[in-house]
């Protein structure tokens, strides 16, 4: 299990849509302290990545900085440009 792929964006850069494999969970959402967020972050195991990514990278490397301090394995991902780019799969946005 690689762990679970989070696009940061917010709803309204999601018209492209979003990497099949990703859960979405808007970065405002993040640091306002969402409780569909929290419920989530509180019952994910400190030893499955987090991989993080959002428009171009900036945001994902925030909250991967943020969560890795907090003892949780986190990556970067990048852009989800990235993701297109490589050809992998993408899901409608919900």
């Amino acid at each position: 299990d690689f762990g679970v792929i989070i696009d940061l964006r917010e709803k309204g850069e999601l018209a492209s849509g979003l990497a099949k494999p990703a859960k979405w969970f808007a970065m405002s959402k993040i640091v306002g302290g969402d409780s569909q967020w929290e419920s989530f972050i509180s019952d994910h195991p400190k030893d499955k990545t987090l991989i993080f990514y959002c428009a171009k990278g900036g945001r994902a490397q925030k909250i991967a900085e943020k969560y890795s301090k907090m003892g949780y394995k986190t990556a970067n991902m990048g852009g989800f440009n990235d993701w297109v780019n490589g050809k992998l799969p993408v899901k409608p946005a919900p």
